[in-house]
């Protein structure tokens, strides 16, 4: 019996529903089960696999770590196994990332984009009433000022930043700029003024709690002690289905060009393409494809999914998942960074640095920049 196996980083939220999706397809497989295990973060999942002296058949990775794999020689070229089927009913905005050349070295699978998560119930009780998303940044910080001063014991506001793609996400909405853009430039006036305006959202303004992690904020937000908070839209069913309140999700502010990531599928097994193809395209199905979408709320990468009956259907009694879908559509694939991981540490140690150090955002953003252009 051969058996595959299959890494990837979808932990607690939407762990349920990839489980399902294999499932199904070993009780279709008997003789070519697929063997799942789950590595950790997106980063811990690379560590691994460039570590592993025996790598899994298949990768669930994000799309902006395939250049490093296939420069390591870790991924296969898969070029020439992709149905064309499956090829023409994907846009070409989300093979760009997996590409070089002609060349195709991974499958995507999903993409998630930034949204603002937001708890009617702590809108209406600070006196807002209008519901309606805001358009502008200083729009949303009258509701942000009125959260403050009308509620007790709630804060705002969060807005992670942790890492180099959360905020070019929120860059790309605040300053209309995005930073992966070659010669990538971190330390650019844009930047530098989005992260002072978030270090003002914490130490002068009292809109965003201070020293707080991503997981602790989510849990405030669920537990009602948060108003807002700027989430991937794959947590949209895990809140949905667990705030005990009115929810809404709305677009970060600003006309800039949305940032979306993808996760991709990358094959580093020899053995024969059919069972490993087989589960791809399982997962990759048009069922399937709809199922990943309503049961996380990142989009369907396939065409054909998005226009489906079924889905409109759904849309009526769901409005909230209409807003990844239209983002999605608007966004752009964060670059393929030579070093992204590399470059990615250095940017989550100088916001850090600012955001819980206190220290002067361009300063730390130069120091960044500096270290980026001599290679550390």
């Amino acid at each position: 019996m051969t058996e595959l196996e299959f890494w990837h980083p979808i932990g607690a939220h939407n762990k349920t529903i990839l489980q399902r999706l294999i499932s199904s397809y070993n009780d279709l497989n008997p003789d070519v089960p697929v063997k799942a295990v789950f590595q950790g973060s997106e980063r811990d999942l690379y560590l691994k696999l460039i570590s592993s002296e025996s790598p899994p058949d298949l990768v669930l990775l994000p799309a902006h770590y395939v250049p490093a794999l296939r420069d390591k020689d870790f991924i296969r070229n898969l070029s020439l196994s992709i149905p064309p089927e499956l090829r023409s009913d994907i846009a070409e905005k989300y093979w760009d990332p997996v590409s070089a050349g002609n060349e195709i070295y991974g499958i995507p699978f999903s993409y998630r984009c930034y949204l603002l998560y937001v708890n009617q119930h702590i809108l209406r009780i600070s006196g807002t009433r209008n519901e309606t998303e805001p358009s502008s940044w200083e729009e949303l910080l009258l509701m942000l000022r009125r959260i403050r001063e009308n509620t007790k014991d709630v804060w705002p506001l969060f807005i992670p930043t942790e890492n180099l793609e959360q905020f070019d996400a929120f860059t790309s909405a605040y300053a209309g700029f995005r930073l992966d853009v070659e010669p990538l430039s971190v330390d650019s006036d844009p930047a530098v003024q989005s992260l002072r305006f978030l270090k003002d959202l914490v130490f002068e303004n009292g809109f965003m709690p201070p020293k707080v992690t991503r997981e602790e904020a989510e849990q405030m937000f669920l537990s009602g002690r948060l108003g807002m908070m700027m989430a991937p839209s794959s947590m949209l069913v895990y809140t949905q289905s667990t705030l005990p309140y009115n929810f809404t999700v709305w677009r970060l502010p600003g006309s800039g060009e949305p940032l979306i990531a993808g996760l991709s599928l990358c094959v580093t097994s020899q053995q024969g393409d059919g069972p490993v193809y087989g589960f791809i395209e399982h997962l990759l199905s048009y069922e399937n494809s709809i199922k990943w979408h309503t049961n996380t709320g990142d989009p369907s990468v396939r065409t054909s999914a998005k226009g489906s009956l079924d889905l409109l259907i759904f849309y009526e009694e769901n409005p909230n998942y209409t807003t990844p879908v239209i983002e999605v559509e608007r966004g752009r694939p964060l670059s393929s960074i030579d070093g992204y991981f590399e470059i990615d540490a250095i940017v989550a140690r100088a916001l850090q640095k600012a955001m819980i150090g206190e220290e002067d955002p361009e300063t730390v953003l130069k120091e960044a920049q500096s270290l980026i252009e001599a290679g550390l």
